[in-house]
């Protein structure tokens, strides 16, 4: 067997125990300390992360935003331009009939002032006539009395060579 007695096995174990834990604490401590540097960065990387992923989440919710913003002006828009062709529709029923009562207002004119056109002329002819008229009315007034004049002097000189003859 071992001449070795439990006292130096002990003591052995002991100083074994006590020259490994020195080695393991210089060698572990160096191990915690690349483990607890790790750990940082690792701790960094999980803020960088956290707070990509806050900033990935705030740029969603704002394009969220926005794409309803836009969806809700794109369908008031899309309602504001069926409105208008709807009142677009509604005023063209409304001014068809006042276009086409215009047209016949414009036909009445048309026909009043071709009628005014065609009195003016047969004013203008009545006019020329009457002027004709008056003019060879004053024609014939003034034969009428020169023949006058004449037929008194005749009748002058007739009744003076009547009495003459007497």
């Amino acid at each position: 067997m071992n001449n070795f007695s439990w006292i130096e096995i002990i003591g052995g174990s002991t100083l074994f125990g006590a020259v490994t834990t020195a080695v393991g604490y210089i060698f572990g401590g160096r191990k915690k300390q690349n483990q607890e540097l790790k750990g940082a960065e690792i701790d960094n990387e999980v803020k960088e992360v956290d707070y990509a992923f806050k900033i990935h989440d705030l740029y969603e919710k704002i394009i969220n935003r926005k794409d309803t913003d836009y969806n809700e002006l794109g369908l008031q828009l899309k309602t504001a331009i069926s409105d208008a062709k709807e009142d677009m529709q509604y005023f063209r029923s409304e001014i068809n009939p006042l276009v086409e009562k215009v047209k016949i207002l414009e036909q009445k004119i048309l026909e009043q002032g071709i009628k005014i056109e065609e009195q003016n002329k047969e004013i203008a002819d009545l006019q020329l006539r009457n002027a004709i008229t008056k003019e060879a009315a004053a024609s014939w007034e003034k034969k009428f009395t020169d023949l006058q004049k004449e037929h008194d002097q005749l009748k002058k000189a007739f009744d003076a060579l009547k009495k003459s003859m007497k």
